[in-house]
């Protein structure tokens, strides 16, 4: 869409500019036009006479010397009583003080007419040039003078030596008004109405301009009826006293067409004549009398007044939605007015498009010689259910699409034919080849902008005036008449922001819901938020201090696992990724900037100084030196050392660093095939391993494995299924004999794979207890078991779990067996598993949330009954 890019003087449109700031006049020419109007203009909004002004002037220096008198006449009665100065004296001060601004005004004023520069006016006053001329405006002016005149008027009457001064304070006879501004409408009768609300509130101006979401100063120019707000400001006035803003409609869009007809009336000098939108019902007009003729000439014209307002809809629509009682020809010869028309008939017709039979009947009365409407006074044709003044967009909205959905279900039933050529666009289609310009214009005061030039075509601009603001327009119609779109710009970025705004306790709502605590108060959608991240394992806290985060709202909403950009895995703590670099073997020289940015550090293997990134230290595990790592370049005569050095015989050239290389395993008693033929890589053998995976026990035949269970104290109850494969055994150690699963690869790593036997893990055997910790923070309550003595409740004491209570038992098998049982019932109960935000932690899945229903001391009381359960049918069985 285009905003309106008319010359200032001529009205013709302008090329707007791709760079610098936009034109206002089409030439020079105008530009200097505009210049000398806007001179004129400003001289003759000074209307009072410099005679006039100076006996004002003159007056008010004469009050000035008396009250500086009376002053100084009550000090010298004061001094020396110590009782200080009297608050007349006071009074008399606060009036100077008065007076010396409205001399400062009529100075100003004096200058003016004088044709003296604002830019000496303004280095007179110390002020800049701008702030004058808002500080001094002719309107300011002239009501200071004016009243200045009505105190002086009986004064200018009296001459001679006898005429009496009024004194500061003294109220004078009223004179008559003076007349109003020639820059601004004449009176502004919104500005005492929202007055009178802000008053009545109780509140001051700026605790309303706040609750409103105004400026205190823009406001305060609303209340003095300096502006003429938009509706939308007009509206939040209102609901910031308490008011109903429907009550304020009918009067605001009476001040904003007064106002729109003042800037564009012909004779007001430095403006140019702007296209009207349609006129008010406002207005009150006289029916004539005796005057058939002059009657019919009313009743067209109101007619032509609700046709245009009504959006001018085609006869043939207009037919369709009488239900066919009037025809095309009919609505046209009364539209026309060249006939007589039956009231019958024209009562269908002023329905049809939503006007008062009220103010027709006594039109067509008159016109037709049947009396009844003389000298009677009527309001103009005005819109049913819409205001006096220019209606509503939601109103004039739903009139349109109710016409054309009553003419369209008409035509569908009278004409089944027709139906898919009725006519009848959808806003949401394709732009038609040949579109009717009155169905154009429909279409575009149902988007809230009413045309006010010829139709153009649907690709050029057209020029328009947005029913919401008032402003001039240019949209282009195939543009408006896309989905979501509108044909006002402001209107469209005001319902923008508008819709992104979010009220703070939704806000806050919002960014909890994600696992942040904020610690402001809410700034912004877009704007970065102080908070606090409220996981308990949170990645970003360092030694119980938590990271400072600044989410904002709109990317909170996004976030899939949290808010915190520390838990949701797109940043890390400077100190963690320091203590990280350090535990893979560098040492950082410089602070933390980005993962993936090269950081300088030391290497603690052999002191050369490298630079990795923390992405492929940390998160890709490659290390931090080249050389210490093995993944250096060298070269074959190099690659061919290392390989004989780790046992192996290349039998081909170096293929690289990280590629197999076929070679022949040196081992005089190597457990392989008997060629002995093995595929190391260098990069492996550098980083530790062997170079003959045979040798190194990776890869073991079915029977040396059995042997090696064997040996461990374990009977294979089924075949070899692989190294790393769980493989099922017995337990040979006569006091044990467990049914045990262990892989092949954690036998030989611990010597031992009977659990129970071994010095590790939970033994069943032992005395163990079960225990119930709580977390404030997750609002969880886990249970656990273990063995007495091994440090595991202060483990998770560490991590900010509490120990409520535990249960101790002589053999760790029925600890582990109550437990199972305590879960079990946990799960039935549906009560599942606490996460942190989204992320699992050590022991998750053996959580349960507390609630009020289930508290901890809920929670333990049902572990103490399951434990007497179990304990009682175990010695029910014994017994048995």
């Amino acid at each position: 869409m285009i905003t309106s890019p008319l010359c200032a003087n001529c009205g013709i449109p302008l090329h707007e500019r791709r760079q610098g700031r936009p034109r206002q006049c089409c030439s020079d020419a105008c530009r200097q036009a505009l210049h000398r109007r806007r001179l004129a203009a400003d001289a003759a909004s000074y209307p009072m006479a410099t005679g006039d002004l100076d006996d004002i002037l003159e007056e008010l220096v004469k009050d000035l010397a008396a009250g500086l008198n009376a002053i100084q006449r009550d000090l010298r009665t004061t001094a020396g009583t110590g009782t200080g100065v009297t608050p007349t004296a006071l009074a008399d001060a606060r009036q100077l003080a008065v007076r010396i601004e409205d001399l400062t005004a009529g100075l100003v004023g004096q200058a003016r007419l004088h044709r003296t520069p604002w830019a000496q006016i303004a280095a007179a006053l110390a002020v800049s040039e701008d702030t004058a001329r808002h500080r001094f405006r002719p309107h300011d002016i002239e009501r200071r003078l004016a009243r200045l005149r009505r105190r002086t008027a009986p004064a200018a009457k009296a001459t001679g030596p006898g005429a009496r001064v009024p004194a500061p304070g003294e109220r004078s006879a009223p004179a008559p008004p003076l007349p109003e501004p020639a820059d601004r409408p004449a009176v502004n009768r919104l500005a005492p109405v929202l007055s009178r609300l802000v008053r009545a509130t109780g509140r001051s101006q700026r605790a309303v301009s706040d609750a409103s979401g105004l400026s205190a100063s823009y406001l305060s120019r609303i209340l003095a009826g300096g502006r003429i707000p938009t509706w939308r400001l007009t509206e939040a006035i209102a609901l910031a006293c308490d008011a109903d803003p429907k009550v304020l409609r009918e009067l605001w869009e009476a001040e904003r067409l007064r106002e729109f007809e003042h800037r564009t009336a012909p004779n007001r000098p430095g403006t140019r004549t702007q296209p009207h939108p349609p006129t008010t019902g406002s207005s009150r007009t006289r029916a004539p009398k005796d005057d058939p003729a002059a009657a019919r000439t009313a009743l067209q014209a109101a007619l032509s007044t609700l046709h245009l307002r009504a959006g001018r809809p085609s006869h043939r629509r207009l037919a369709a939605a009488t239900d066919y009682r009037l025809t095309q020809d009919r609505i046209s010869t009364i539209l026309d007015g060249t006939t007589a028309v039956a009231w019958d008939d024209l009562a269908v017709l002023v329905d049809v498009l939503a006007g008062e039979r009220a103010y027709f009947q006594p039109l067509h009365a008159a016109a037709t010689g049947q009396g009844g409407a003389e000298g009677r006074s009527t309001p103009s044709p005005a819109l049913r259910h819409a205001p006096e003044s220019i209606m509503s967009a939601a109103d004039h909205r739903a009139q349109i699409l109710h016409r054309r959905a009553r003419a369209a279900r008409v035509e569908q039933t009278v004409h089944p034919e027709a139906a898919e050529g009725c006519g009848i666009p959808d806003p949401r289609s394709a732009v038609p080849r040949q579109l009717d310009p009155e169905t154009a214009k429909a279409n575009m005061i149902a988007k809230n902008v009413w045309p006010i030039s010829p139709w153009p075509t649907a690709a050029k601009p057209w020029l328009s005036v947005c029913m919401d603001c008032g402003q001039y327009v240019t949209p282009i119609y195939r543009n408006v008449m896309q989905p979501g779109r509108g044909g006002c710009e402001p209107c469209g970025r005001a319902r923008a922001v508008a819709k992104r705004k979010v009220p703070a306790h939704v806000a806050l709502a919002e960014l909890r819901a994600k696992g942040v605590e904020p610690l402001t108060d809410y700034p912004g959608i877009d704007v970065p938020w102080p908070s606090q991240c409220r996981s308990a394992l949170c990645p970003g806290l360092w030694q119980g201090q938590p990271a400072d985060i600044s989410p904002r709202l709109s990317d909170a909403r996004l976030a899939t696992i949290s808010a915190c950009k520390y838990c949701a895995g797109i940043a890390i703590r400077p100190e963690r990724a320091v203590y990280e670099m350090i535990q893979r073997g560098v040492q950082p020289l410089a602070p933390y900037r980005k993962a993936t940015t090269p950081w300088p550090c030391r290497c603690l293997t052999c002191r050369a100084e490298v630079s990795p990134t923390y992405a492929n230290v940390v998160l890709n595990g490659q290390g931090g030196c080249l050389p210490c790592s093995g993944r250096a370049r060298v070269s074959e005569a190099q690659a061919h050392a290392e390989m004989l050095a780790a046992g192996a015989r290349p039998l081909e050239p170096y293929p690289g660093v990280n590629k197999h290389w076929r070679s022949l395993c040196l081992a005089p008693h190597c457990p392989g095939p008997t060629d002995r033929l093995i595929h190391p890589r260098l990069g492996w053998i550098r980083r530790g391993a062997q170079a003959c995976k045979w040798c190194a026990g990776v890869v073991i035949d079915p029977d040396t494995a059995h042997d090696i269970m064997l040996e461990a104290g374990l009977q294979p109850l089924q075949p070899y299924p692989g190294v790393r494969e769980p493989w099922r055994c017995r337990c040979t150690n006569p006091a044990c004999q467990a049914i045990v699963h262990p892989t092949l690869g954690s036998v030989n790593s611990r010597g031992t794979g009977c659990f129970e036997c071994a010095d590790y893990g939970f033994k069943r055997e032992r005395p163990a207890q079960v225990y119930l910790l709580t977390h404030e923070g997750l609002g969880a309550a886990k249970i656990g078991i273990c063995n007495l003595n091994t440090g595991r409740i202060q483990k998770h004491q560490g991590q900010g779990w509490q120990l409520h209570a535990t249960l101790d038992f002589p053999l760790g098998r029925d600890a582990a067996r109550l437990e199972r049982e305590v879960l079990a019932e946990w799960r039935a109960q549906n009560w599942k598993p606490v996460r942190d935000h989204g992320r699992t932690y050590d022991g998750w899945t053996e959580t349960v949330p507390v609630t009020a229903d289930a508290s901890r001391e809920v929670l333990w009381e049902g572990v103490v009954q399951l434990h007497n359960l179990l304990a009682h049918s175990k010695t029910s069985r014994a017994a048995a």
